[in-house]
């Protein structure tokens, strides 16, 4: 029996040739839409999924008067030992802190060749096992115990390293105006995902930064990233009090006298899954997405594929009047109402299927395209449980969207059909109505969002910066710098001037060109 539904079903596609393409493409293209949707709201909701769900990252929040003034992602670098040592719930606390506020220009050189980096970091040893770096070589736990001592990624291995094994190689690492070192490569680790809120090329020792500087006890500079780890099923409330208590009992003092003059900081802390959507701080890591642009998103994939569902099921209650004089024929020869709906449930499984493979198809032909218009390089995130989630999803809204056509169809009086009187009820045609409706008003208020955002991105791009970009040069003086730097920078910004092209010189390293 089961066969023969589907054999029917096949023959009902192959004579109604233009109208199965124009079912089965309309639902297949809202299907495409919601699945390149949905894939990027994976990626973003994927962030740090793959560390451990255990690690927070302390913040700090400022209050003046009872109002919060602000909130950094960056705390002082004395507090991760203190965490370590005072709250036993810690397995491990980790410090990192970018090369941005402690030199400028940074440049990693081997041999004749260097290159200006950006992600370069110093890290405490624990921080490599706290982060579930995937080491390739080097052991995660004793890479970045030795002052002087680099963890480097894969593909700065074969930057710098191309066909040689980096292991115990020399960098020398130019530090702007601090002069240079040398560093000794101890460890090797896999690319970072994309789906991080942290991408590091580069992790040097915590020990190789100045003992003079005693960051251990230092409470007042403000430019370090702290995380802690703690015992699996802690309460985060918990550990924030106990944050709270920590800082009490080395700062008492001076909290006591911020207090006084109406100046409160508070600690919190934040589960890495969560600051990528959820963190909008000062001096945070990267740039982070926003939870609301994700579900605005998800709503907008729901409403596309329900206007899908929607317009297959107007077009299938609308052929239905072809298929009155059928439906009567096969009850007069004894076919029951169950087997009549199974018979047009099957159909409707075939187009749904049909339809979920061409959309599969269509989202991976079209994934580079909207990479591209989404400006995003994100990968894609079809792993088996999206995948089965979005196969159900599809497979109950068709089948749900196939079942009023099948009660229709199945509820036609076999008298009343061959004599050709197959009006439809009253409650058909308003429900019908209704959906229309829904529909255009859906579409109208996807096009007319589509519309306000599009015309506010325009805004923001023909807004007048004061300068002309197009004809603006930006040139960034060289990260290799000796004694003589100034006079080359004096030398270079004479010379410069005195070009025809040049209209107007600014800034230390910077100057302006315009035609």
């Amino acid at each position: 029996m089961l066969k023969n539904y589907f054999k029917i079903a096949y023959r009902n596609l192959i004579k109604n040739k233009v109208f199965s393409v124009i079912n089965i493409l309309g639902l297949a293209i809202g299907m495409a839409a919601c699945l390149l949707i949905l894939q990027y709201v994976s990626f973003e909701l994927s962030y740090d999924d793959f560390r451990r769900p255990d690690i927070y990252r302390v913040i700090q929040q400022n209050y003046m008067n009872g109002e919060l003034v602000g909130q950094r992602a960056q705390t002082t670098p004395a507090l991760a030992p203190a965490l370590g040592n005072d709250i036993p719930e810690v397995i491990r606390s980790a410090r990192l802190v970018h090369t941005g506020p402690l030199m400028s220009d940074p440049v990693m050189q081997v041999e004749n060749r260097s290159f200006h980096e950006e992600n370069i970091y110093y890290a405490d040893s624990s921080f490599l096992t706290m982060f579930s770096y995937q080491m390739i070589a080097g052991d995660a736990d004793e890479a970045l115990t030795l002052p002087s001592s680099i963890v480097i990624s894969e593909s700065m291995a074969n930057k710098y390293f191309p066909g040689q094994n980096a292991i115990d190689q020399l960098l020398t690492f130019h530090r702007g105006d601090r002069g240079s070192t040398l560093v000794k490569v101890t460890g090797i680790y896999a690319d970072i995902p994309k789906n991080s809120h942290l991408h590091t090329d580069f992790l040097i020792s915590f020990s190789s930064l100045p003992r003079n500087w005693n960051l251990d006890e230092n409470w007042g500079w403000g430019n370090f990233y702290n995380y802690v780890e703690v015992v699996p099923g802690t309460n985060p409330n918990l550990i924030k009090d106990k944050i709270t208590t920590v800082i009490e009992n080395y700062l008492g003092e001076k909290l006591a006298a911020w207090r006084k003059a109406g100046y409160v900081r508070v600690a919190g802390i934040q589960p890495i899954q969560n600051i990528h959507l959820d963190s909008d701080l000062e001096a945070e890591v990267e740039t982070n997405g926003s939870r609301r642009t994700v579900e605005f998103l998800t709503l907008i994939a729901f409403f596309i594929l329900v206007i899908a569902w929607i317009n297959y099921l107007n077009l299938t209650t609308a052929k239905s009047v072809e298929r009155a004089k059928e439906i009567g024929i096969r009850k007069v020869v004894g076919s029951s109402r169950k087997q009549l709906i199974s018979q047009i449930l099957a159909e409707s499984l075939v187009v749904t299927l049909l339809a979920t493979t061409l959309a599969f198809t269509l989202s991976q032909l079209l994934m580079p395209a909207f990479r591209s218009f989404t400006q995003g390089s994100f990968t894609i995130a079809f792993n088996t449980e999206l995948s089965v989630a979005i196969l159900i999803l599809f497979l109950i809204g068709s089948l749900l969207a196939g079942l009023y056509p099948a009660f229709v169809l199945s509820s036609y009086r076999p008298l009343s059909v061959l004599k050709g009187n197959t009006k439809n009820s009253k409650k058909g045609i308003v429900l019908r109505k209704g959906l229309v409706i829904f529909q255009f008003a859906a579409s109208i208020a996807l096009i007319a969002g589509t519309f306000i955002v599009q015309r506010q991105l325009d805004f923001m791009r023909e807004q007048d910066l004061g300068l002309n970009m197009d004809q603006t040069l930006i040139v960034k003086g060289p990260g290799l710098k000796d004694s003589t730097y100034q006079q080359q920078l004096e030398y270079f910004r004479n010379e410069a001037s005195k070009l025809p092209q040049l209209n107007e010189i600014a800034g230390h390293q910077t100057f302006l060109v315009r035609k």
